[in-house]
């Protein structure tokens, strides 16, 4: 089980404090969901490389350390993905969603389908129109899901770090009720996300047969008692869940069958997660 003595810290407390209110407002304005960043700290400076995804994000960022470039050596080394020339209706689903003819069965819209409606017009028969239309549907599927895995490992990677300040012993005083609010709203956006995941997959997948019973290897999280252990722990199982949600969209092996989700079952460590998390938020909130 992972503990709180696994930790690396972010900085110590020789770090000077406008450094640490910066990093710490960094998280709190959730800068870090769209800004895909690690941070170097030192006596008199700081180092970050920072993966730019919005650049809005990236602007205001700028402006949080513009001020403190005058007192402290600050680098920062940027980049940026390439940008996708495809348009929404170019796109392809993943091999792997568009081969499970399961998948795509339990994906069907009921009644008026919006994407038949707009492609019929344009499309030379009814069944073009259709596989069309299940191209696109299976597409935002896969780029909701994405979407929010990507925010499940923002709010989940600097979460031991955020308690540890909040919550642990040996904390900086000065720092404490702020680094603990912070890390309490990190707790619900990683909840409120696992929530939308959670009811992406329940929507594609299969439900379970009637009489059905949880694997035995997947008879929950053993729980921490402290704040700080259950989101070191939280932190620990979301980024897992977040590999899993990945492979399931790109599988290593090309396909994979709904039925794969099952033995360990993904929905059950999602419900797991988020029970930890709502234990974190009980214990934290005491605290």
């Amino acid at each position: 089980m992972v503990c709180a003595a696994d930790i690396e810290p972010a900085f110590e407390n020789n770090i000077p404090k406008a450094l640490r209110d910066m990093w710490l407002r960094f998280h709190e304005k959730e800068l870090c969901l769209d800004l895909d960043t690690v941070f170097t700290f030192y006596p008199k400076g700081l180092e970050v490389w920072c993966l730019i995804e919005d650049e809005r994000s990236y602007q205001k960022f700028s402006e949080m350390i513009a001020p403190l470039k005058a007192s402290y050596d600050i680098t920062v080394y940027t980049t940026r993905r390439a940008a996708d020339k495809k348009s929404e209706e170019e796109k392809e689903p993943p091999p792997s969603l568009w081969n499970n003819a399961e998948l795509k069965d339990n994906l069907e819209l009921s009644g008026q389908d919006p994407f038949f409606s707009q492609q019929r017009a344009r499309a030379e028969s009814a069944e073009s129109a259709h596989q069309q239309s299940t191209k696109q549907r299976l597409v935002m599927w896969a780029s909701q899901i994405l979407g929010w895995r990507k925010k499940v490992q923002r709010y989940a990677a600097d979460l031991p770090e955020l308690a540890r300040l909040g919550f642990g012993p040996g904390s900086i005083k000065e720092m404490r009720s702020h680094a603990a609010a912070v890390c309490l709203s990190h707790a619900q956006g990683l909840d409120r996300n696992l929530a939308r995941i959670m009811d992406g997959l329940t929507q594609a997948l299969p439900r379970p047969e009637k009489g059905s019973r949880r694997p035995q290897e997947a008879a929950g999280l053993n729980i921490p008692s402290s704040a700080l252990d259950i989101a070191v722990q939280a932190s620990a199982e979301s980024l897992a869940v977040a590999r899993r949600v990945y492979r399931f969209i790109y599988p290593q092996d090309f396909t994979v069958g709904v039925e794969d989700l099952k033995a360990p079952a993904l929905l059950e460590s999602v419900r797991d997660l988020r029970r930890a998390i709502a234990e974190f938020q009980r214990t934290a909130g005491a605290a």
